[in-house]
């Protein structure tokens, strides 16, 4: 389903509809392309796309009542001077994400830091920032646990530039998160370690 300045008249109104008329239609809705609108779409709207898997957000406001999309798992956000993602959303927007999967933003002058709501994503797998003309700054939860990567709510993870289609190191504006350890993994890893050195089977050295 796409939505833009032409088709969002047309919607019919939320209130005017009983549950029988619209939510049956949109809560089988898998995918959805939102662009160019000047005003987000109410959120009402959201509360019934409980299918809703895909959702890409290109030149408008940031939609709220994200928390209703329980089955979310690709979110892509871009092309916009007005969407400020560090501040746009409250934390029970972002806790209500939890299946998302994969998140990409792009073409945000607004993206300065990554946004705090960040660590409730427990499900997240892929993070891609691209063509943000701002260097991020990490937030303050973000640290670098010692002997590890970056610590990324209760997960680690590593970050690298994403290879670009020719293989080459794409610039630093492009950062793709991988490679998520979680911490009962990585004290597992540590225990068989240390248990490996004591028996000789490893040097520290390793």
């Amino acid at each position: 389903m796409t939505i833009n300045n032409k088709t969002s008249g047309n919607l019919p109104s939320i209130a005017s509809y009983s549950s029988s008329t619209i939510v049956a239609p949109l809560s089988k809705l898998s995918y959805m392309f939102i662009q160019q609108l000047e005003e987000a779409l109410p959120e009402e709207f959201l509360r019934n796309l409980i299918s809703l898997r895909t959702l890409h957000l290109n030149k408008c406001p940031l939609l709220q009542g994200m928390r209703y999309l329980t089955a979310l798992q690709h979110l892509n956000v871009g092309k916009s001077e007005v969407v400020d993602i560090s501040n746009d959303w409250d934390e029970m927007e972002w806790q209500g994400l939890r299946t998302l999967l994969s998140l990409q933003f792009y073409n945000l002058p607004k993206l300065v830091s990554l946004p705090m709501g960040l660590q409730y994503l427990s499900s997240l797998q892929n993070l891609y920032i691209l063509s943000c003309s701002t260097p991020l700054r990490a937030p303050k939860w973000y640290k670098r646990p010692a002997g590890a990567s970056f610590g990324f709510g209760g997960k680690l993870v590593g970050f690298h530039p994403r290879p670009s289609a020719t293989g080459v190191l794409a610039g630093a504006s492009e950062v793709y998160v991988h490679t998520l350890v979680t911490e009962d993994s990585l004290v597992s890893r540590l225990s068989e370690f240390e248990a490996a050195i004591q028996n000789g089977e490893r040097s520290e050295d390793d």
